[in-house]
């Protein structure tokens, strides 16, 4: 109810890179000049905080994210996000052997890819595909032991 306005902003192609160029200030600066330009009809205040993400200078994702040319579906993500049994098969495959490598990323899921909640969903998911892979078996001699 009391909560404060939050703006979220996204940038992408060569105008993400120049953004990456400019310091915090100019970047604040150039978004409350546009506002004010769009809403000069209203008082648009300075912000209280802000925080700038630069994923091109991040040196594990580059700038980049997940993009699928036209004519792709759900099933390419469904596939991406498949894990693998130890002989390299798919789930998708028949059969019951137990899975032993998981996906999780931004580019595993249909509904929000290229988004870090993507990602973030995805790795909850690939969580759950892991636990229900662990089997329990009770050793006499030793305490509980995790068979996966």
């Amino acid at each position: 109810e009391n909560a404060p306005p939050i703006l979220m902003s996204l940038v992408s192609g060569k105008e993400a890179v120049a953004c990456e160029c400019m310091s915090d200030k100019e970047l604040v600066d150039e978004v409350v000049s546009t506002l004010r330009t769009i809403f000069s009809k209203d008082s648009v205040p300075e912000p209280t905080s802000f925080r700038f993400t630069r994923w091109g200078q991040d040196k594990y994702s580059r700038g980049s994210y997940t993009f699928l040319p036209p004519g792709a579906t759900d099933q390419d993500f469904h596939l991406l996000q498949s894990p693998i049994n130890g002989n390299g098969d798919s789930l998708l495959l028949e059969g019951s052997e137990t899975m032993r490598l998981f996906f999780a990323g931004e580019h595993t899921t249909a509904l929000h890819p290229s988004m870090a909640h993507g990602a973030l969903l995805s790795g909850m998911r690939a969580a759950r595909e892991v636990v229900s892979t662990v089997q329990f078996k009770l050793d006499e001699d030793k305490n509980t032991d995790r068979i996966i």
